[in-house]
């Protein structure tokens, strides 16, 4: 054991050695071999606190066990002794010191008169063992002295019992380090490997860093935008249109179609809507039972954006109508459009302010009537809106769709031709 700890010591002032000495190396800067060698350092480093804190508990269990022995054999020997040494019986005193050597701990039993000398005595052969202790008692009887009491005890055995305990967590500590940092070495291998297979397919030139996070960092640094770009991201919006048509006789559809004609329905509905958004570049948004949701985006204020987003409301919902009329079915939709400046960062901003205008949207439609579709603008008057399209003034900001001129009407006419072909 006292050759145990100065190895383990050593071990680690030698590891640091080499580690101080190698740090200096490029390759070590790697994150093939940087990451084990740390593993195997912080493994080196729990490792001898472990066993120094090991082999304290250890030495303190022995201590406490060797004591406890030897007062048991003690206590033992003097209760058995007694009887032949006040009957001044010599043969049973030789006789109770002879059955104490049967004892695994004990080597030698000497009983000694007042004057030192030797009355009787019982060793085992071979006795000799230089780990043996001996240990002395005075035997008194009603305050006489009778004699010296003196055995000797080999109680190595209990030390090296108690020592296979600091053996097993030192095997234990080598054998995790072992697997620790194979395991590290293999993980760290294949994120080295992934990291630079990464940065061979990002454009432009390798760079000569051994350091695979500095290198990636390095020539991903070109795609990057600057705080300033960032900065000017933030603080842009987009202008954006938001639908939402409401079925308005919903519960009477239910009532009146079974469900496959309800599927049926609807499934065309849901083609309706994603061939016109693909014509006019809209985006669907997640709607509610009943309600048809989307937007078109725009990067400035522009009327231009209002009367394409118009006429993508128009053309829809004159689609639904044919195919309303195809199916048999009474499909009564009111729509509402919302014009507003949207925020494009922070991301949850942006998809707050959606949700905020599609929301509006679907209340404004479920106020309306059948085949209606209001317009709801505070950057535009009803005199600017009137040079794009026929409106009707219905509230503050509100204005309602009669139509377009009759040159647009003919262009409508065509597309909403079209996607009734493609979609029923």
């Amino acid at each position: 054991m006292h050759l145990l700890l100065p190895f383990t010591i050593n071990s680690v002032r030698l590891m640091t050695k080499i580690n101080l000495k190698n740090v200096k190396n490029s390759s070590l800067s790697s994150l093939k071999y940087r990451a084990p060698t740390q593993t195997l350092f912080s493994c080196l480093l729990i490792g001898t606190l472990l066993c120094l804190v090991s082999f304290y508990q250890t030495q303190k269990l022995i201590e406490k066990k060797s004591n406890s022995e030897k007062e048991s054999i003690m206590n033992q020997l003097v209760s058995l002794i007694q009887k032949p040494l006040l009957n001044n019986d010599n043969l049973g005193l030789q006789f109770t010191l002879q059955e104490m050597t049967t004892n695994k701990f004990v080597t030698s039993c000497s009983f000694f008169d007042i004057n030192g000398d030797l009355v009787v005595k019982s060793s085992i052969e071979d006795s000799l063992n230089l780990n043996s202790e001996k240990i002395e008692k005075k035997l008194e009887f009603e305050k006489t002295v009778l004699g010296t009491l003196v055995l000797e005890l080999d109680l190595s055995q209990i030390q090296s019992e108690q020592m296979k305990i600091f053996y097993y967590v030192f095997l234990m500590w080598l054998v995790l380090t072992v697997l620790l940092t194979l395991i590290t070495f293999k993980n760290s291998s294949n994120i080295s490997k992934g990291i630079t297979n990464l940065i061979s397919l990002i454009p432009g030139d390798n760079p000569t860093i051994t350091n695979e996070i500095d290198a990636l960092e390095s020539k991903l640094q070109p795609l990057l935008k600057s705080l300033d770009e960032v900065d000017v991201l933030q603080n842009s919006n987009s202008f954006a249109c938001i639908f939402s048509g409401v079925i308005l006789n919903r519960e009477s559809l239910n009532n009146e179609l079974g469900k496959e004609n309800q599927n049926s329905l609807f499934e065309k509905v849901d083609l309706c809507v994603k061939r016109t958004l693909e014509l006019y570049g809209g985006e669907r948004l997640e709607g509610n039972e009943g309600t048809v949701s989307f937007l078109i985006r725009s990067n400035s204020k522009s009327k231009q954006h209002i009367l394409i987003s118009l006429m993508a409301v128009h053309t829809l919902n004159q689609v639904l109508i044919k195919l309303s009329r195809k199916m048999s079915i009474s499909l009564n939709l009111s729509w509402s459009v919302h014009n507003d400046e949207l925020p494009l960062a922070p991301l949850f901003k942006f998809h707050e302010s959606i949700q905020k205008l599609k929301v509006l949207a679907s209340k404004e439609a479920s106020k309306n009537n059948n085949n209606d579709i209001v317009l709801s603008s505070i950057y535009f008057d009803f005199d600017e809106l009137t040079t794009i399209a026929r409106f009707k003034f219905w509230r503050e900001n509100i204005y309602l769709l009669e139509g377009f001129d009759e040159q647009r009407q003919l262009i409508l006419q065509k597309q909403i031709d079209h996607i009734c072909s493609v979609c029923f």
